[in-house]
């Protein structure tokens, strides 16, 4: 239960970066 609770807050994070990342890249070009 702990590591599914931490892999999902990790999948949370990777997916909120790349997102942000790509906001960023858009608003840049």
């Amino acid at each position: 239960m702990d590591k599914d609770l931490k892999f999902a807050i990790i999948a949370a994070v990777v997916t909120f970066t790349i997102l942000i990342g790509f906001g960023l890249t858009a608003i840049t070009a």
